[in-house]
């Protein structure tokens, strides 16, 4: 004769739900997992974190977390197998487990950030579409308003660079104003600066690489303008659209508040900066560096205030 399995659900669930720890940590990320970079696009793009949250890549962990902790209740009251498995189709059982996710105080997408360093780039972006090479209008103007935004970003003086320029034999046409000011706060070096211009085979905007500290961003809100581009940071021109870039780089002469670049050449929704993820092939935006170049170009931390 087949036994019959009888469980009383009401009086399981009471007592279980009374045996309950005031707060639980369900899921504890892997030492050696990093954040998933599409999820970190997602967040910049953004400039929030919920992105991560509602993506839920840790559900069947907590799921299961919660799952076992049911189980161990229930063995507690000293239910079998069968019994547990009979209870698990229970309004009870749902009702338990919603109440155990309720009092779960992990949050693992965020511990993960915290400690995440990704590799990334951070673009001047121009109403001017990019800046144009070279050789296709005769020479440099500082008229064309993305080489002169760069310039600004750069702390440069027109005067210098138009000088540096014509000892590499390239002709600088129109007005050059020397712009005594920004002498002694160069972010870069001038002859570097007109190496990477003259070694540009195609279009771009002026790029910085480096690595991102996840709990800096985190703490920034994922909003550029809280971002400081160290001293040493390798810079150089960057063209994500079909992937080209200058063979030659600068480094960064003195720290660099995002928010100096934006008071400088921040006009329209167009002018400012784009912070990129810098991992495998292609980004949300095209061609990432490390694609371009075989390997990423700087170690620098992008931090914060």
């Amino acid at each position: 004769m087949q036994k019959t399995i009888t469980v009383d659900e009401k009086k399981v669930y009471k007592t279980a739900l009374a045996a309950l720890e005031d707060t639980y940590t369900l899921v504890y990320p892997a030492y050696d997992d990093d954040f998933p970079h599409n999820l970190l696009e997602q967040c910049l793009q953004k400039k929030s974190f919920c992105p991560a949250t509602e993506e839920n890549v840790y559900a069947d962990a907590r799921e299961y977390a919660t799952r076992t902790i049911i189980e161990n209740l229930l063995e507690q009251q000293g239910l079998d197998a069968d019994q547990i498995q009979l209870f698990t189709y229970s309004e009870e059982y749902d009702q338990l487990r919603y109440e155990i996710q309720y009092r779960d105080r992990s949050n693992p997408e965020r511990e993960l950030l915290e400690k995440s360093h990704i590799h990334g780039f951070l673009q001047l972006t121009t109403n001017y579409d990019c800046w144009i090479k070279i050789y296709d209008q005769g020479g440099l103007q500082y008229e064309d308003n993305a080489l002169r935004d760069v310039l600004a970003a750069l702390s440069l003086n027109p005067r210098k660079v138009k000088e540096e320029a014509r000892l590499w034999g390239i002709p600088c046409l129109g007005r050059w104003p020397d712009l005594k000011a920004r002498n002694g706060k160069e972010i870069v070096d001038y002859e570097k600066f007109i190496a990477c211009l003259n070694d540009t085979p195609n279009y771009g905007n002026w790029a910085f690489f480096g690595v991102f500290d996840g709990k800096a961003l985190l703490d920034a809100a994922f909003n550029p303008e809280s971002l400081i581009i160290p001293k040493g940071t390798t810079c150089c021109m960057f063209n994500n659209w079909d992937g080209g870039g200058s063979c030659q780089q600068c480094t960064t002469l003195r720290d660099l508040p995002v928010k100096d670049i934006l008071r400088k050449i921040g006009k329209t929704e167009w002018d400012g900066v784009r912070v990129c993820v810098d991992e495998g092939n292609k980004n949300i935006f095209g061609y990432t560096p490390c694609s371009v170049y075989g390997g990423h170009l700087s170690n620098n931390e992008f931090l914060t205030n």
